[in-house]
């Protein structure tokens, strides 16, 4: 990674940005709640990972340092903002993938836990909706979430297992209708 901004290597940097492009944005958008202001947050990210380059220091993950840039970018843009701006979470995310084939019950199942999922982490905080992204979308190690929030490993485990809990709760009823029609 050093090489990219000591050299200019746009090559590589081509393709660091393909690897990375897609999981950042969504991250943003749905950290920040806002996927047009995600777009001008990502090109900020990458522009900060260009200039920064010589920084890496390539005893950590790379997803850490990305992750802690991207983490960065939007706590500049929510100052920014005053933090008002806050769209909910959209069943047209971009990191949606091409639905399998299911039974068209099952397909309507789907539909509504994804729904109520996103319903739910919606309602979270910021902070929290940006450490359950970490986990669940971006599938960082919890030490790497503590590094890039600057928290202990410890305390990134125990705030995802209460917010995972919370989220059990809030779908206990979506998933026991699920079981039961299966």
């Amino acid at each position: 990674m050093q090489a990219v901004g000591a050299t200019g290597d746009r090559v590589a940097f081509d393709t660091l940005v393909r690897r990375w492009d897609r999981r950042i944005f969504v991250f943003l958008a749905k950290a920040g709640g806002d996927p047009e202001a995600a777009a001008d947050m990502r090109q900020d990210v990458f522009l900060r990972v260009w200039k920064y380059a010589a920084s890496y220091d390539d005893t950590y993950a790379f997803s850490t340092w990305l992750y802690r840039i991207a983490h960065n970018v939007l706590h500049t843009w929510r100052a920014k903002s005053n933090g008002h701006r806050t769209y909910p979470l959209d069943s047209r995310d971009e990191d949606r993938e091409a639905p399998g084939i299911y039974r068209p019950d099952e397909s309507a199942i789907t539909s509504e836990i994804d729904s109520r999922v996103r319903q739910a982490i919606d309602g979270f905080c910021v902070d929290d909706r940006e450490l359950l992204l970490m986990r669940l979308q971006g599938e960082l190690p919890y030490r790497e979430i503590g590094e890039v929030l600057g928290i202990p490993e410890t305390t990134a485990k125990s705030r995802t297992y209460k917010l995972m809990n919370q989220l059990r709760e809030q779908l206990a009823d979506v998933h026991a209708a699920a079981r039961s029609s299966r």
